[in-house]
């Protein structure tokens, strides 16, 4: 099956009178859509509580949630800290979607800086490497973190680079 759908809630949702995003589901689905990505893009900053109901009002109308993870990840990061930070990034936006129902992690693997390209890219996939360790020993192995085509020269995330 193909997904589509919005990634937040437009302005014509608003527009419309509608206020919170456990609204926009019904509103999707009736123009024939069937997806939706949270997008947790400056941090994860959201109740358990919350999440619950956003995932129970998208599968009352049939719609399959995605979050984005916050925007400024970087795994090809070159400080230890900020490194580790990137990984717990991930963490939490792959717990949110669990109360969420949701099962895609979408990220921006970040970006070269002054690294070439293929040590920022080895970086990104090391760091990535320890992402995935970690959902599996929190026990979120269920959750698949996707990361996102950019195609910026700078940025890591070709379609080779992804694939």
């Amino acid at each position: 099956m193909i997904y589509f759908g919005p990634s937040g809630n437009s302005d014509s949702f608003y527009a419309e009178g509608h206020k919170h995003t456990v609204e926009a589901f019904e509103w999707i689905a009736a123009m024939g859509l069937n997806a939706f990505e949270y997008s947790f893009g400056r941090g994860v900053k959201m109740r358990q509580e919350t999440a619950r109901e956003i995932g129970l009002k998208a599968a009352e109308a049939e719609v399959v949630l995605s979050v984005h993870a916050p925007y400024y990840i970087n795994l090809a990061t070159e400080e230890p800290d900020k490194a580790q930070a990137n990984v717990r990034y991930l963490m939490e936006s792959a717990q949110a979607a669990v109360w969420m129902g949701a099962r895609r992690v979408v990220f921006h693997a970040g970006s070269q800086g002054m690294l070439g390209k293929s040590e920022a890219f080895a970086r990104a996939k090391q760091a990535l490497e320890a992402a995935v360790d970690d959902l599996k020993n929190e026990g979120l192995w269920e959750v698949e973190l996707c990361p996102e085509t950019m195609g910026r020269v700078k940025q890591i995330g070709d379609l080779d680079e992804v694939i």
